[in-house]
């Protein structure tokens, strides 16, 4: 949730903007499970591996996918970091769990 009216470059990679990022999202346990099963979906539909971001916009009780991200950012402000935190899962292991997915044969 950005302190300005738009998320916009300065909201998303400028510490001095102390954007919020709301874990988990606000969401009833139907629509959260509706909009993970969407963003797997497409995740696999599409040959991703690995992580991926889905970003989505809510209108009218409605999820819109609005892209795949196959390679997220993972710098002190980037999301899959903070998910990964949230979720207990540190940093660095986070980091050894996508060296050792990457090194799989696909």
């Amino acid at each position: 949730k950005p302190k300005r009216k738009f998320y916009d470059y300065y909201a998303k990679y400028s510490s001095k903007a102390k954007t919020k990022h709301i874990m988990p999202a606000p969401l009833e346990s139907k629509k959260y499970k509706e909009v993970l099963s969407i963003a797997r979906k497409a995740h696999f539909s599409l040959g991703c591996k690995g992580i991926t971001r889905s970003d989505f916009r809510y209108y009218n009780n409605k999820f819109f996918l609005l892209e795949i991200n196959t390679q997220p950012g993972m710098t002190n402000l980037s999301l899959v970091p903070e998910i990964a935190a949230y979720k207990g899962i540190k940093f660095e292991n986070l980091v050894e769990w996508m060296v050792k997915d990457a090194d799989y044969a696909r």
